[in-house]
């Protein structure tokens, strides 16, 4: 596994805030509180609290999600576009369609195929008139590389995605194949603006991209493996984003490999590979917090949680359960994990669970316990944030030889 390169910013959670990775890098630490690093001698709280389905396309063309959702007479010109990339054409002619359907066609070809990383989003029309009638209609594609040289690249695509799949058996779930993939995808990129970096390749080959390359690397991988994924655009907080979406075990769930890769602003070290999971396997309704679909495509409506990230890993809390709050620290402190994350139901739990742990001080009884699981483990200070927009908090934990 590529080494992780040097991340965009340190992580100082007195005065830190936590912005999440993505196109759009805006007001992204709206709704998310920072606690500081807290002692039994002066403890500060943290902050107040504050489609329809279209199932049936899901299935049509071996995963190519736009494709399924077009008509009849768009599906003949995707078809055919798909045929002239692949072959790094630069048009194809079309008749008796509008403007509208053949411009349609190439925005769902873009969605469905990362593997055609040469693509860039860019085109243009050409309409042939005669006597005021339209005869014809070119399309023109616009490539970041020439044919000649796509040979080498795809070398390079299919050994990178080959080292990325190493090691993932046919005897996984498909929630571990899917997390294996999102993981992977995560620890060997760098979340880079610059040239063609909406594309697979440079992601994937090269470990540098923004918001759409992490999305189709995923795709790509997800679909080599068996898995429906697709991507999806749209907006997060404002600016333009790319997330995916996924079926698991029949159930579909929103997935943001983007937002898995955080950006830390502050003076000291950021948590060392660390992923969040805050945006792996939600449903609509958690997503739509703060992204929101272009609407192009009719998008199935995500209501399952049993792979929610947080819920397969008994992370989710209904209430101040003491003693599975108990079990969790002292699993991330015999694990020396630097990170634990949980998340609650609603706000109204929360704000519960966050009161007698912060308010009350009980955490520091949880962390005398879990020190018996690892007696490094220091068990007067923690740091902590708590987080309207997901409803959630992250704890990092300090060892020994982390303190000053």
């Amino acid at each position: 596994m590529r080494e992780k390169r040097g991340k965009r910013a340190a992580l100082l959670f007195l005065t830190a805030v936590l912005f999440l990775n993505g196109c759009n890098r805006g007001n992204t630490e709206q709704g998310l509180f920072w606690g500081g690093e807290e002692s039994r001698t002066d403890w500060q709280t943290a902050g107040s609290d504050a489609a329809g389905e279209s199932a049936a396309a899901l299935e049509t063309g071996e995963n190519r999600y736009a494709r399924g959702v077009l008509d009849s007479r768009e599906q003949e010109v995707y078809d055919r576009m798909a045929a002239a990339v692949a072959d790094c054409e630069p048009s194809v002619i079309t008749q008796g369609v509008s403007e509208e359907e053949i411009l349609r066609a190439g925005e769902a070809l873009r969605m469905d195929w990362p593997e055609f990383f040469w693509l860039s989003g860019g085109s243009r029309l050409n309409t042939h008139t005669l006597n005021g009638i339209v005869m014809d209609i070119t399309y023109y594609f616009e490539y970041s590389m020439g044919k000649e040289e796509l040979p080498a690249a795809k070398k390079e695509v299919e050994a990178a995605a080959d080292r990325l799949l190493s090691g993932i058996s046919d005897s996984w779930t498909d929630y571990e194949k899917v997390k294996a993939v999102y993981d992977r995808v995560i620890l060997q990129t760098d979340y880079q603006e610059g040239q063609n970096d909406q594309s697979m390749y440079h992601v994937i080959t090269k470990g540098e991209g923004v918001c759409a390359g992490y999305a189709r690397t995923v795709q790509y991988l997800l679909n080599r493996l068996g898995i429906f994924c697709t991507f999806v655009s749209g907006t997060a907080e404002g600016g333009s984003h790319a997330w995916n979406l996924v079926r698991l075990d029949g159930d579909y769930y929103y997935l943001d490999p983007t937002w898995g890769d955080p950006v830390f602003s502050g003076e000291t070290e950021a948590p060392k590979d660390f992923i969040d999971y805050s945006y792996f396997c939600v449903t609509s309704g958690e997503l739509f917090r703060t992204h929101q679909p272009d609407g192009q495509w009719e998008l199935p409506v995500c209501t399952a949680t049993a792979c929610n990230y947080f819920v397969k890993n008994n992370l989710l809390f209904s209430g101040y359960e003491k003693e599975r709050l108990q079990q969790v620290f002292s699993e991330a402190a015999a694990e020396e994990k630097a990170d634990l994350v949980i998340r609650f139901t609603d706000s109204s739990v929360r704000s519960e669970v966050m009161g007698q742990l912060v308010d009350e001080k009980e955490i520091y009884g949880l962390l005398e316990l879990a020190a018996e699981q690892n007696p490094r483990l220091v068990t007067d200070r923690i740091q902590y944030l708590e987080s309207e927009a997901w409803n959630g908090a992250h704890f990092r934990l300090l060892y020994e030889e982390e303190r000053t």
